[in-house]
């Protein structure tokens, strides 16, 4: 039986307070993940260059290895490009204005050898807050890192002293999947961007199985990039065909268009992808439940480290 290597994963809140008033856009994944970058780099990096191209530090630099992470290895090609370590999840979208005071939070799954990198992300972190959001840059002081007691448990517990400065990290509960049920409801939240055959698919094309094979992909180049070392659990992949889900899944999916600015490529990036519900039932869930359980939290598709492709399981009936 095939079996999947889960790495070591855990989930953190940075929760940030407006010292100006700030503009966020309808989707700000992609302004968390920038500032969040130079904020790392600013943070991590010794020798000020432009590039990390040829840098000797590349492979011990954590801005490389959080940032730099496409270089897959081996003959294979389903591992071509090495999955970045780290998920952004956002609590809240759509466009609106925080005045001075306001609060604001995010939420990283971190996975592996990217949860000692902690404290080099609080730092960035408290840069990215220096420099500012939006067009007019309203800026943000950290207000309060928190850290899951057990992964998926919605438990968080304060791990900055206000008074030192110094991150209590503690060892999280060891992970427990939730029992499967008969049927579930998943919500994509943020756009998922797919593809079958090399095209992107739309709300219509959408098959549960689609979805499905994109999350056994998803976590295989987890499990194969960062499950050796950082080993947290081994699961058995399901040994039921994906599709088995096709004629008895309930899609209710639209697209959801989101535009964004790349500062790397000049150009305005067309980034929508599917939104909506997707309801699976029959005896083959259990056998994908762990999958589709620990995929809330890492996404799936294009630009999860933006914050896209994030799902949750939203209802459970026939528990």
């Amino acid at each position: 039986m095939n079996t999947l290597a889960v790495p070591r994963l855990a989930r953190f809140r940075f929760r940030f307070r407006a010292i100006d008033p700030l503009v966020l856009s309808a989707y700000s994944g992609s302004a968390w993940r920038g500032l969040l970058g130079h904020g790392l780099r600013r943070t991590s990096c010794v020798t000020g260059a432009r590039s990390c191209d040829g840098c000797l530090l590349l492979h011990s630099c954590v801005y490389a290895r959080l940032f730099e992470s496409h270089g897959g290895s081996g003959d294979d090609p389903r591992f071509q490009r090495r999955p970045h370590p780290y998920a952004l999840t956002l609590l809240e979208t759509g466009r609106r204005r925080l005045e001075v005071g306001d609060r604001m939070a995010v939420e990283l799954t971190l996975v592996g050898e990217a949860i000692d990198a902690l404290p080099y992300l609080v730092q960035a972190m408290i840069q990215a807050g220096r420099l500012g959001m939006g067009r007019q840059h309203g800026c943000f002081t950290l207000d309060g890192v928190q850290q899951e007691a057990g992964f998926g448990s919605d438990q968080w517990r304060e791990m900055l002293d206000e008074e030192t400065g110094r991150l209590l990290l503690s060892n999280s509960q060891p992970m427990e999947i939730t029992p499967p049920a008969m049927a579930v409801t998943l919500n994509l939240q943020t756009p998922l961007r797919i593809k079958r055959r090399g095209k992107l698919l739309g709300p219509k094309e959408f098959q549960a199985s689609d979805f499905l094979r994109a999350l056994w992909r998803r976590l295989q180049d987890i499990g194969h990039f960062y499950g050796d070392t950082y080993q947290a659990l081994e699961l058995a992949l399901p040994q039921a065909r994906a599709d088995v889900f096709d004629a008895s899944a309930d899609l209710k999916l639209h697209w959801k268009d989101w535009k964004r600015f790349s500062s790397r490529q000049k150009a305005a990036m067309q980034m929508g992808g599917v939104v909506g519900q997707i309801h699976l039932r029959g005896e083959a869930l259990e056998e994908w439940w762990p999958l589709i359980w620990l995929g809330q939290w890492l996404h799936l598709g294009k630009a999860t480290s933006m914050g896209l492709g994030q799902y949750r399981v939203v209802g459970r009936p026939g528990v």
